[in-house]
This record gives C-alpha cells, structure tokens and sequence, in this order.
C-alpha cells in the first residue's frame, strides 16, 4: 500500500485555512487515482508579531518589578504552560510534568497565554500591561481567538 500526501495551499495569505471552501478539496480529491491518502491540517503557529508583543511586555514587566527578562519568561511558561502526563510503566503508575514551548503554541493558544499573564500582572502587581499600540504595535495582530 502506497500513502500518498496531498497539499492544498492557500492562495491567498489573509484567507483562514479553516475556511478553505469544501467544493475545492472535493474537486481536488476527484481528480486523484484510486488509492489512500492522507490529508495533514496544520494549525497556525504563534506569529512572529506575537512573540516581538511578548518580548516586549516581558522587558516592560521586567523593568517595573525589577527582574529578568528571560526569568519571567520561564516563570509564566511554568505557570501557564506546565501540564501533567501520567504514565503507567510496567504497572507503576507516576506523573511527570511537562512545559511547552511557546514555539509549540498555536495563534490562538498564545493569545489566551498573553491574556493570562496580563490577567496575572493585574491581580498580582496591581497593574496593567501596556496594551500593543504602546509598543508601536496594532491590537487587532494580537488578541484574535477565532483560529
């Protein structure tokens, strides 16, 4: 058995690949042999844009409460990003805990990771985090859940 890999592309870079129109894969997958295939559908990694927002309110952070840049980082990586896995090895059941990388984080994944440290900044320093347009940055780059 052969697997072969199709790739659609999307023409258009402001089009949400979730709204690629279904009649153009059916069009796509007719013209195929017979066979198996596999269709690979990858969600959209944190943006460049949003990491440049995060490096700059952890620099603003840093300078407010007098710590390091990188430090805080790896604070609210470990706070919000920390999950737990269970293994069960042989019958001994243990956890171990794990941190994703903030590369690993889908657009909308590091949206709501930037609005749980801003939510942690309020309630913990009583403050709040400059909003993009501080940094010279436009707001709607940043906060759009809908991917």
């Amino acid at each position: 058995m052969i697997l072969q890999t199709i790739q659609i592309k999307k023409e258009e870079p402001k089009i949400d690949p979730s709204k690629i129109k279904l009649n153009l894969l059916i069009q796509k997958l007719k013209n195929l042999s017979s066979g198996f295939y596999e269709i690979l559908v990858k969600k959209q990694k944190r943006t460049s844009r949003q990491n440049r927002l995060y490096w700059k309110q952890l620099h603003f952070l840093a300078h407010e409460v007098g710590e390091n840049p990188e430090n805080l980082h790896e604070f609210f990586k470990g706070k919000f990003l920390k999950r737990t896995k269970i293994l069960n090895i042989d019958g001994n059941i243990s956890g171990i805990s794990t941190i994703k990388s903030t590369t690993k984080l889908t657009t909308k994944e590091f949206s709501e990771y930037l609005e749980e440290i801003e939510k942690f900044v309020a309630e913990f320093f009583g403050f709040n985090l400059p909003d993009p347009k501080y940094f010279g940055l436009d707001e709607e780059m940043f906060f759009n859940n809908k991917k």
